[in-house]
Parts: C-alpha cells; sequence; structure tokens
C-alpha cells in the first residue's frame, strides 16, 4: 500500500509563515515604537526640571544679595530713612538702591558669595556653562544648552518682582522657556 505524502506532512504554508510574520510585527513594532517616544519624554522632563531649578536659583540668588545687603546694614548699624548702601566693594548690585538690573536682562553669577548680578544692556544672551565641578556658571567652562536672564522690576518702595527665564533647545529643534516670578519685601526695613 502506497500513502500520498503530500497528506502527512505537518509544516508551515508561505501564508501561514506571512500571517505569522505579520503578527510578530505587530507584535514589536507597537511597543517599541511607544518606547522611542517615552525615551524622548524622559529627556524632556529632565530638561524642564533643570530648566525649573535653573530659574529658581536665579530667584535665590537675589534674594541672598538682599539678605547680604540686610545683614551688612545691620552690622553698620545704619537704620531709618534716607539708608545708603554701604560701599562695601563685595556687594556688586545693591538692591537698596536702584539696583543696575531694574527693568532690564541681567544676568547672576551665583560662583561668588555673594552673588553678583551683572547688567546685560543687550549684549548678553545669558548662556550657561558648566564648570568642571559640575555647576552651572555664566564664568569658565563647558557650554550648554541653557540660557538665564533676569529682570528686577519696581512694585513699591518696599517691593520688588524678580523674573527669573531659562530658555533651552530640545533635541527636536523647538524652543522651551521656564519662566518663574517672585516679589521680595522688606528691601528698605
Amino acid at each position: 500500500m502506497i500513502y500520498n505524502s503530500k497528506k502527512n506532512k505537518n509544516g508551515f504554508t508561505l501564508v501561514e509563515t506571512m500571517v505569522a510574520i505579520t503578527v510578530l510585527l505587530v507584535a514589536v513594532v507597537g511597543p517599541m515604537s511607544y518606547i522611542g517616544h517615552s525615551v524622548s519624554q524622559i529627556y524632556y522632563s529632565r530638561d524642564q526640571i533643570i530648566a525649573s531649578n535653573l530659574a529658581m536659583e536665579g530667584i535665590e540668588g537675589v534674594r541672598q544679595i538682599r539678605d547680604s545687603n540686610l545683614l551688612q546694614r545691620w552690622i553698620d548699624g545704619t537704620t531709618g530713612a534716607g539708608y545708603s548702601p554701604p560701599s562695601n566693594p563685595r556687594f556688586h548690585d545693591n538692591i537698596y538702591g536702584p539696583p543696575a538690573c531694574h527693568a532690564q536682562d541681567c544676568i547672576i553669577e551665583m560662583t561668588s558669595v555673594p552673588p553678583v548680578l551683572v547688567v546685560c544692556n543687550g549684549a548678553c544672551v545669558g548662556v550657561l556653562n558648566q564648570n568642571a565641578a559640575g555647576f552651572f556658571t555664566h564664568g569658565a567652562g563647558t557650554p550648554t544648552k541653557f540660557t538665564r536672564l533676569l529682570k528686577i522690576n519696581t512694585v513699591s518702595s518696599d517691593e520688588f518682582r524678580i523674573t527669573s527665564t531659562v530658555t533651552w533647545q530640545t533635541s527636536g529643534g523647538a524652543t522651551k522657556t521656564v519662566v518663574l516670578s517672585e516679589n521680595l519685601f522688606g528691601i528698605n526695613d
């Protein structure tokens, strides 16, 4: 007796193989596209957190200058109206004053103690560098994608509004910005 050999073979036909490959591609390509999108979102979130911290650091730097000036005033024993700031050269920009950064862009150098405000006069872009210790600075270091500019506006005789703007370019080329503002009180207490 001769058996038909075609009926007894258990193998895949070309159509079955193509269907299996299609199902496998759908199962693999879908999640892979989500992984790629997730990675770009992770980088964007990281940059946004860094930018938010840099903007807050700019405001904290101005607050430190204010507090250092108040401390110097207390040490000098000066009180009352008509106070003129000390001539101590370590206070580059005294916010009792009107400060040089009023209503115009300036940068703040956080690596000096107390921090130093520098007026841009439209000439600086505020690019932050990362120094060897890993700190962001306007001084020497490796340029980063972040820029930070500050603006100080007078609200009243005893109140200033500090606006810190950090800008960066995403990997896709889009420009993103974080703007933080805070009012500082007690300037002339």
